[in-house]
């Protein structure tokens, strides 16, 4: 038994890897133009929002030692539609997440290869880019493993270049050019109080909460971990702290040299144009090599989540609540739910496409993940109360606040009527995915 054990230092490494996605190359603009400089402060607001939820995982994990995963644990607690409206609901909200991720990398590679038919014509790359990911979701998991640490190191190397950038250089001022854009901003705000700064900071929440979700997949090893029993929950605070500040850290260097306006009009992929280094040939190499890591780790970001994600639903037709039950479960030769992934794939691309507001997706995505959290928390709590842990009652109920600031924060970010149209979409896929529920519980009832 004891062999299946992991270290401490193992279980916190492991912890990072999966916390650490391209969320942190995302968010930082559009945290920049609702809270300014102090935009980087929204990475520690977001870690005390959602440090609730985080220690409820880490909980129910401990209750779950075996087959875990969110449908399980509102399934046993709560009944079969409640795990299934939660498990889809779960899944949704990361199809949001991936549609995101493919709106960055479709920015990304329009803008570097100076196309605007890229930009324009949204489906023809989520075609041709979702197309491509289902296609390598054939291949084994042996293959694709063989690829992901140097996949792993190139997703990290932009943010601990920058936060080694900050490190070597933490007198360096800003360039001129970030003074030039400052000097003429007028969109950006420039909070003057405390009670400004505190405002702003609060409203920069969802976009840093999107660049936290994963962490869940952070509580489904905690039994593995060595030593006390303590040590779970201690690996996931620790890890998701140090996480937060390597994600300040990076904010804040960028920020620093690009200016506020500079990081919302260039992004992170600008970052090296504002290094300060002369040289025409080592600026152009250095972006390039900068802009490439980014470009994987938004493909990588996406390409792994079809490949965990799609196992929803694959368990879902394994449980028959789901149209086409044999298929979904199904797996190719290759031990991978390919039906399961295609309707992933196919989601990703459709929301991808017709909502074309990065907003409207990030409230999506926020929303969408947050209900099936507030679900499992629900859980927690029925189990807490019946074993008689009070801590565990009290922090489940701290999570329920969490998951409601949330939702508020990401409902406020949602403007104009397309916004509501998006959110209109999102509720008719819920409702679809209801209908399927329901007839498959009904060809199962005629078959018993």
């Amino acid at each position: 038994m004891e062999t299946s054990k992991i270290s401490f230092l193992s279980a916190l490494l492991i912890t990072m890897n999966i916390m650490i996605g391209a969320g942190i190359y995302i968010s930082p603009p559009d945290m920049a133009i609702v809270a300014g400089a102090y935009s980087y402060w929204g990475w520690f607001a977001a870690f005390l929002v959602l440090l609730p939820v985080v220690l409820s995982f880490s909980k129910l994990a401990a209750y779950y030692p075996g087959e875990g995963g969110i449908y399980n644990y509102v399934k046993d607690s709560l009944g079969v539609f409640s795990g299934f409206i939660t498990a889809w609901i779960y899944f949704l909200g990361f199809v949001g997440a991936q549609c995101i991720q493919t709106f960055a990398l479709r920015e990304l590679v329009g803008y570097s290869m100076n196309s605007q038919f890229i930009l324009d014509t949204p489906w023809v790359f989520n075609l041709v880019f979702h197309g491509s990911l289902f296609l390598l979701c054939w291949f084994s998991m042996t293959v694709i493993a063989k690829w992901q640490t140097l996949i792993t190191v190139l997703k990290l190397s932009p943010l601990f270049f920058v936060v080694g950038y900050l490190l070597l250089n933490p007198f360096k001022g800003a360039s001129s050019a970030t003074e030039m854009i400052n000097a003429t901003a007028s969109s950006i705000p420039h909070p003057e109080t405390w009670s400004e700064i505190l405002s702003l900071v609060w409203k920069t929440v969802p976009y840093a909460i999107f660049g936290y979700w994963g962490f869940e997949a952070c509580s489904n090893i905690s039994h593995r971990i060595s030593g006390s029993k303590k040590n779970a929950s201690r690996v996931i605070v620790l890890g998701f702290f140090i996480v937060c500040s390597l994600y300040s850290l990076f904010h804040f260097e960028v920020i620093r040299l690009m200016g506020a306006q500079g990081l919302y009009e260039h992004k992170v992929e600008g970052f090296m144009t504002y290094a300060g280094w002369t040289n025409v040939t080592i600026l152009r190499v250095s972006s390039i090599i900068f802009m490439s890591c980014l470009s994987i780790s938004y493909f990588n970001a996406v390409f792994s989540e079809f490949l965990s994600y799609s196992f929803v639903i694959k368990n879902l037709g394994q449980e028959k609540l789901f149209l086409f039950p044999e298929r979904m479960r199904s797996f190719n030769k290759n031990a991978q739910p390919t039906y399961a992934i295609f309707v992933n794939g196919f989601l990703c691309f459709l929301i991808a496409s017709l909502v074309k507001d990065k907003s409207s997706l990030l409230a999506i995505a926020n929303i969408g993940i947050i209900i099936s959290f507030a679900m499992a928390l629900l859980a927690l709590l029925k189990i807490s109360l019946r074993e008689k842990d009070y801590t565990y009652v009290a922090i489940s109920l701290l999570g329920f606040v969490s998951c409601y600031l949330i939702t508020m924060f990401s409902l406020g970010i949602l403007e104009g009527d397309f916004s509501k149209i998006s959110l209109l979409i999102f509720l008719v896929i819920i409702g679809i995915g209801i209908y399927f529920y329901r007839m498959s519980r009904l060809k199962l009832e005629k078959s018993n």
